[in-house]
């Protein structure tokens, strides 16, 4: 693990809630982070990644934030579910083999499609100034040029309000199946 960055994944045994944060050893990281807690801690995963990478999932999982840098255990299920995007647990065999790296593709889930799904039909310029948004910055959104970063997260909110969803729902749903299935 020498010489490698992660973005490691920490897990308070009783509560289940999650520590997202970065360090170039997890292993030692686990074992400062104890000596400040009564509750067993376990390294759930890791994957390369830099600090960028940990403040971008900060960002995405802002939702499920509990306090400070932990989170639900929501969080962990996001790697069960995408293919090819594992979150390695620390395991002796691991620590031969390097974990998968974090694409900026893998994040977030449906922001891209869903972007595309409800600015359809409509004139994304006109509908990025009347939110008060650069027209850019939305243009790059839908076509996936850019993820959102954790600066800019602000204003994926301010879509959500407009087109009455969740944040969660803006990464993680699939909106337009969601739609199509309501009408059944």
């Amino acid at each position: 693990m020498r010489g490698d960055n992660f973005v490691y994944f920490i897990q308070d045994t009783v509560t289940n809630n999650v520590k997202i944060g970065f360090s170039r050893n997890p292993l030692t990281r686990l074992k400062t982070l104890q000596r400040s807690t009564a509750n067993p801690l376990k390294l759930a995963g890791v994957i390369h990644g830099t600090s960028k990478a940990e403040t971008g999932l900060h960002a995405v999982y802002a939702a499920f934030k509990v306090q400070g840098e932990w989170f639900s255990k929501d969080v962990l299920s996001y790697f069960d579910t995408r293919p090819g995007l594992s979150l390695q647990s620390i395991n002796c065999e691991m620590l031969r083999r390097k974990p998968p790296k974090l694409k900026k593709k893998d994040i977030p889930v449906y922001f891209k499609e869903n972007l595309r799904w409800l600015f359809k039909d409509r004139v994304l310029s006109k509908e990025a100034r009347k939110l008060g948004l650069r027209v850019s910055l939305v243009h790059d959104w839908v076509s996936g040029a850019r993820a959102p970063s954790a600066k800019n997260m602000v204003n994926t909110k301010i879509i959500c309000n407009y087109f009455k969803i969740s944040v969660n729902d803006l990464f993680f749903k699939d909106l337009s199946k969601e739609a199509s299935s309501s009408r059944e």
